[in-house]
């Protein structure tokens, strides 16, 4: 099947999301897990471009002991697929920048890297533009 044919179709998605606390260095790159690993997954929604992941994609732990400005939240999102999943893309995100004094939802964009599919979808954008 021609390139510009698949491009044109729609792509619908089997995504889900992993989330996992973890220790970030001075810049905010992920540094290293933490003692006790704290991971959570959302449900897997089909046929979507825009999922929403509704109450499982809501992502929180207990006991927290170490600083949390030190910490982030790294977000890995998958397409599910029958024989495994392909990563479509991950973000990390610091909690000092998603606290608020008064637990109001903080509302921001976030820079996004995409893998597998979508990071060859990306650069070829880049050179047809």
């Amino acid at each position: 099947m021609p390139l510009t044919r698949c491009l044109s179709r729609p792509f619908l998605s089997r995504s889900y999301a992993l989330f996992e606390l973890l220790h970030l260095d001075a810049v905010g790159n992920p540094a290293k897990p933490l003692a006790r690993p704290r991971k959570k997954s959302t449900k897997t929604v089909y046929k979507s471009l825009a999922p929403d992941w509704g109450a499982s994609g809501v992502a929180a732990w207990d006991q927290i002991d170490e600083a949390l400005d030190s910490l982030g939240i790294k977000v890995d999102v998958w397409d599910a697929d029958t024989f495994g999943s392909d990563p479509l893309g991950e973000v990390v995100l610091p909690l000092a920048a998603l606290r608020t004094d008064d637990a109001t939802p903080v509302d921001k964009w976030c820079v996004w890297k995409a893998k597998g599919r979508f990071e060859l979808l990306e650069k070829f954008a880049r050179l047809c533009s």
